[in-house]
């Protein structure tokens, strides 16, 4: 076990603190393929899969149907991250790529014709309909496919018919966050401790996973609750939310929000209001969250951003720990467990590849040149 290669991904994946050494060995696999760069015959295959509903390999004796249920740059990069640690493990022969959209009945259609078709291995990417999907996932197994759920973190009724469930502690997180927000606001000058809370879309399955934890966390450090808001996870939602705080008079010091911060910095610095509250980011964010750092910063505004950890590539690991039921061997526990700290922006921008798109995924294994051939398609 190479500790300090660990180590470097960890940093590359936003969670510099984490104990590398007691991870789990599917997540220290997933570290480690991606420390290796693709190399040029690798990488001419990555780009034949991500710009293809089906490829060959050219190695390899199984079958992997990627099934995604939204058009999203997280998304793109979720394919990215299974694509190129299918090619990396050397295992997988044929990779088939479908995307149904939010529509449920359509995504489980998606299922069962890659479970009647025989495919060996399901590469589950189900943001928006996940927890509607527990007759599908049992129909896998008892197909002999193993699911396994990547960074998606299920209701736990659902996550239980799991094959393996890759959880992380959201919770955990929360409770370690709190505290260090309120120190890091007090130290700022900020005694008035009030927070709003954002998500995308009502209803959506990432939510309840995060904010009850996030409230409680925050209430027992003494912070009260002002606003709630939804964005839609669009650039125009989260701007017209934006706006909507504003306007309401609430002046939180801290947003808690599950997706990128840029069109709640840009909002700000727009109407050239320099009371841009305290932002911690629940959720994968993009590199545009940085790049409007930065340009507030430039611009003489004073925005202050963390962040929790990459989790995209935790659907390498799914698909690690897939490949090991697969081949016969028994994986280390049915809930594999990623511990999680959280990173100011400060302290992670001289890492991050600005010339990137602003839709860019930050803390994902994936290389910049195959992160702009996954968001091109």
């Amino acid at each position: 076990m190479d500790l300090a290669t660990l180590k470097r991904m960890a940093r590359k994946v936003f969670n510099p603190d984490l104990d590398v050494a007691q991870l789990a060995p599917e997540l220290q696999t997933a570290l480690m393929a991606g420390s290796v760069p693709l190399d040029d015959h690798q990488r001419k295959i990555f780009d034949t899969c991500m710009t293809s509903s089906s490829c060959e390999t050219g190695q390899g004796r199984y079958t992997l149907a990627i099934l995604s249920d939204l058009v999203h740059p997280f998304s793109a990069i979720a394919r990215a991250e299974m694509v190129s640690f299918a090619i990396k493990s050397g295992e997988i022969a044929n990779i088939t790529y479908s995307n149904s959209g939010p529509d449920v009945q359509r995504h489980m259609t998606d299922w069962r014709i890659a479970i009647a078709r025989g495919d060996d291995l399901i590469g589950p990417q189900f943001s928006a309909v996940g927890n509607q999907l527990g007759p599908v996932i049992t129909q896998a197994k008892a197909a002999g496919i193993p699911v396994v759920n990547g960074a998606v973190q299920l209701d736990p009724v659902v996550a239980e018919r799991l094959t393996v469930n890759i959880h992380f502690d959201l919770c955990g997180m929360w409770e370690s966050a709190a505290p260090i927000l309120k120190q890091h606001l007090t130290e700022r000058g900020v005694h008035d401790l009030t927070y709003a809370m954002f998500t995308g879309v009502p209803g959506n399955v990432y939510a309840p996973t995060w904010q009850p934890c996030a409230e409680k966390s925050l209430d027992a450090a003494g912070f009260t609750k002002v606003y709630d808001g939804t964005t839609n996870w669009t650039p125009q939602g989260t701007v017209e939310a934006a706006g909507q705080l504003r306007a309401s008079g609430k002046k939180p010091a801290l947003i808690a929000y599950d997706e990128s911060a840029a069109d709640f910095i840009n909002a700000y610095t727009a109407a050239g209001d320099h009371a841009i509250p305290t932002l911690m980011l629940s959720g994968s964010t993009t590199l545009g969250t940085l790049k409007a750092y930065q340009q507030a910063k430039q611009d003489g505004f004073d925005p202050d951003v963390f962040m929790m950890p990459g989790s995209h590539w935790l659907y390498g690991a799914a698909l690690a720990t897939s490949l090991e039921i697969k081949d016969g061997k028994q994986p280390s526990s049915r809930t594999i467990e990623y511990p999680m700290g959280i990173v100011n922006a400060a302290d992670v921008m001289a890492q991050s590849d600005l010339s990137l798109p602003d839709v860019a995924i930050n803390g994902t294994l994936v290389d910049s040149q195959d992160q702009t051939e996954a968001l091109a398609n």
